[in-house]
């Protein structure tokens, strides 16, 4: 195009902008990187941009997809599936914005289920539709939709989350939609009323909300009925996925610096102490680490020991976990312990009776000769000395444990 006539277009699209007559991102999708590029449309260089869109093109075309042939079911043409390409999905997402704004509910329902299923039937289509922005669209749209009235927007809001879920993990301007203070009241009013799997899927956006940005714990806390609907959901467990994704987001608001007293007291009282030692009698080991960092959390207020100490369980379920499975499990029920004895502060110490009758001091000197975490090891050789004031009058030992232990003591 001519010099004169190509400097009219950027002008005309400059201007285009500027009025609101036409939107950004419909440029964007439709216009070539030089002309977006020359009228200041977008922030990389053209080359860069063309560049970019070569590597992901690439990526997502030469992916192999490997099949096991012998349990493949021969079901002719229908059962390939149509790989999908960049502009169908910037056609949907310009479609679930345009329903937003209408605030059309069955079609914005339609339109995310229509994704979702392209979601499940490769992870091709998958990485599609998170390289070109449907996630950031689909929290935008579940932040729009949650503005208004709840209770009509509800199958919508429910779809979002349930596609959310598949594509984990959330980033950048998603989190900042669901972080906004309409979307965290509708995920807690979620957790309050809504059905098992929408409890679920609440609660698993939760955790990347939650875990990505502790400055959000407060506005958490704030919403009436959240604390209540997390231990809810830890009581009445709907399965271990959702149990461990609600351990993690109490593990961050219970120790986050600006809000820990609070939920922790209100935890205690609920009587999350007493529930967490009866999950670790039999728990799996995923979620036993995540239910000794919660454990761990509450013991670093008094409030927190103190129901600790006047749980029968304590003791002995800690001092089993520590030669246990994984070295975090070991760095928890550690540090557990170590919160328990140093801080005692009862006349009778019955902190320390308590765990060296259940064979505290060898476990601890076994891992001390194992080896372990810097910080935990100072933990340890500090137990140690604390216990061994107290071991000739309480100390006693189960030899079927500690058969192998080298005891220079």
């Amino acid at each position: 195009m001519p010099g004169k006539r190509r400097v009219r277009l950027i002008n005309l699209a400059k201007w285009l902008v500027e009025s609101a007559w036409v939107a950004l991102r419909l440029f964007q999708e439709r216009c070539e990187e030089e002309l977006l590029w020359a009228a200041e449309m977008i922030k990389i260089k053209a080359q860069d941009l063309k560049g970019k869109e070569v590597r992901v093109n690439t990526s997502l075309l030469y992916q192999q997809t490997k099949f096991n042939l012998q349990r493949e079911k021969s079901e002719g043409y229908a059962k390939l599936g149509i790989p999908m390409s960049s502009v169908e999905v910037l056609e949907i997402n310009s479609k679930i914005t345009t329903a937003c704004k209408s605030e059309d509910q069955t079609g914005g329902r339609d339109l995310v289920a229509k994704i979702k299923k392209w979601i499940k039937e490769s992870e091709w289509n998958k990485r599609c539709i998170v390289d070109y922005g449907a996630v950031s669209v689909l929290a935008a749209a579940f932040e729009s939709f949650s503005k208004t009235c709840l209770d009509e927007h509800v199958s919508v809001l429910e779809e979002i989350l349930s596609t959310l879920t598949l594509l984990f993990p959330l980033a950048g301007e998603a989190l900042t939609y669901l972080g906004s203070a309409s979307s965290m009241h509708c995920m807690v009013w979620f957790l309050k009323t809504g059905d098992l799997s929408r409890r679920r899927n609440t609660v698993l956006v939760l955790r990347e909300l939650i875990s990505s940005d502790h400055r959000r714990v407060n506005m958490f806390l704030e919403i009436e009925g959240a604390i209540e609907s997390l231990y809810k959901l830890i009581k009445e467990p709907i399965c271990p996925t959702a149990t461990e994704a609600s351990f993690v987001v109490v593990y961050h608001m219970i120790t986050s610096a600006s809000a820990a007293d609070k939920p922790i007291q209100k935890f205690v009282d609920m009587g999350l102490v007493s529930l967490l030692l009866e999950t670790l009698v039999d728990a799996q080991r995923s979620l036993c680490e995540k239910a000794l960092g919660v454990l761990d959390g509450l013991c670093s207020s008094d409030y927190g020991r103190g129901e600790a100490y006047n749980n029968s369980l304590i003791f002995p379920v800690i001092v089993k976990k520590i030669l246990r499975v994984s070295d975090l499990k070991t760095e928890f029920s550690v540090s557990i312990l170590w919160k328990l004895c140093k801080n005692e502060k009862r006349e009778e110490k019955t902190a320390f009776v308590e765990a060296l009758q259940v064979g505290a001091f060898q476990k601890l000197l076994l891992l001390l000769q194992v080896g372990c975490a810097d910080k935990t090891k100072g933990q340890v050789t500090e137990l140690l000395k604390l216990l061994n004031l107290h071991r000739a009058r309480w100390e006693c030992i189960d030899s079927m444990d500690f058969k192998s232990l080298e005891r220079p003591f």
